[in-house]
């Protein structure tokens, strides 16, 4: 049993980040769905954003869950389910890298967030918008 996996926060994180060097401002959001609409705001062209999001709403909202539960619930989880979430949080990273590096990653000045960041060593196994 594992009790708290901090995928949520390394997938808030980057998205933050990402953010940050695309607007310059700082969301104050922990909600993954709230994350990626500020960065559909910022975009010129969000439409594989929401494709992305509406294929996997339902590990998102997973992901959303594993931190209010670490923070505010006493909850376990199963060795496979948490790897499932390690597995999903790389899967978001890597589409964020991957849309970044396909140039569309840029505001409407025109300033663009460079997608080499170094995708994170994961383990085998708002301000700015509203819910998407």
């Amino acid at each position: 049993m594992i009790s708290r996996p901090l995928t949520d926060q390394a997938v808030q994180l980057y998205l933050k980040s990402v953010i940050l060097e695309l607007s310059g401002e700082m969301p104050r959001t922990h909600v993954i769905r709230h994350l990626f609409n500020s960065l559909r705001t910022i975009l010129d062209k969000p439409g594989d954003i929401d494709q992305f999001v509406g294929r996997n709403r339902s590990l998102l909202i997973r992901l959303e869950d594993a931190y209010i539960n670490s923070r505010y619930v006493s909850r376990e989880y199963e060795k496979e389910e948490a790897e499932g979430l390690v597995g999903f949080a790389g899967e978001v990273i890597e589409f964020l890298i991957s849309y970044g590096q396909g140039s569309s990653l840029t505001n409407s000045s025109g300033t663009g967030f460079s997608g080499h960041r170094k995708q994170p060593r994961l383990r085998k196994g708002a301000r700015l918008g509203k819910d998407i």
